[in-house]
């Protein structure tokens, strides 16, 4: 058996992770939304936050970890992705104990987390790129770079709305009655929600094409 066939099995099982996660996220946000009535844990979720909470989770838990365990791609820039999944996938764990268990998590949490991560992936980076010479910038190649971009705009842009909603919020994050999102009818969120929804369209264009362009190579 070739290197190409012995790549063909992992490739065609992530473009399938990619088409079966997209379409699994998409239900969540529509169902997470509805559930998420006055008076159920985390209080109410706004269209814009709960597209940007299924969006996030697709980035970041699905396409770099898809994308950095792809064999064929250069470990140059597949690795930096596939630590970001990793750490990702270690962040969701421990914040889902703190949210739902012992309901303790604040935004400045997720906030460390996101700068730390914005400097493992640049350090990766650089360190790969400096180190690859000999690196071929293929159609592959420079859509990978593409997708690193919008990993490390998206890191930053949860930044903001972390900071922004913190500002709001304060310490409400906390105990058995606090708020977690941003909601449509509460007037203290209009500004995050608008940031919000242009975030999505300038991350969502660039994601949506990387992927297609992913899935047909």
């Amino acid at each position: 058996m070739d290197s190409s066939s012995a790549d063909f099995a992992p490739a065609m099982v992530g473009k399938a992770a990619l088409v079966v996660g997209a379409a699994m996220l998409v239900a969540f946000g529509v169902l997470f939304r509805r559930r998420q009535k006055p008076g159920a844990i985390g209080g109410p979720i706004s269209a814009a936050k709960a597209y940007w909470l299924s969006f996030a989770i697709y980035l970041w838990f699905v396409v770099c970890p898809v994308v950095g365990g792809e064999p064929t791609a250069p470990s140059s820039l597949r690795l930096p992705l596939l630590v970001v999944g990793a750490s990702m996938w270690l962040r969701g764990a421990v914040e889902m104990v703190m949210l739902y268990g012992t309901k303790t998590w604040r935004p400045p949490l997720g906030i460390a987390h996101d700068i730390l991560t914005i400097i493992l992936l640049l350090a990766m980076v650089a360190a790969g790129v400096v180190g690859s010479v000999g690196l071929v910038w293929s159609p592959m190649a420079m859509a990978m770079a593409m997708l690193t971009v919008v990993v490390l705009a998206s890191l930053v842009l949860e930044i903001v709305h972390a900071r922004t909603f913190f500002a709001v919020v304060g310490t409400g994050t906390v105990g058995d009655d606090g708020v977690w999102f941003a909601d449509d009818d509460d007037p203290r969120f209009i500004a995050i929600n608008r940031r919000t929804r242009r975030g999505n369209v300038a991350l969502s264009v660039p994601t949506g094409l990387f992927v297609a362009l992913w899935l047909y190579s």
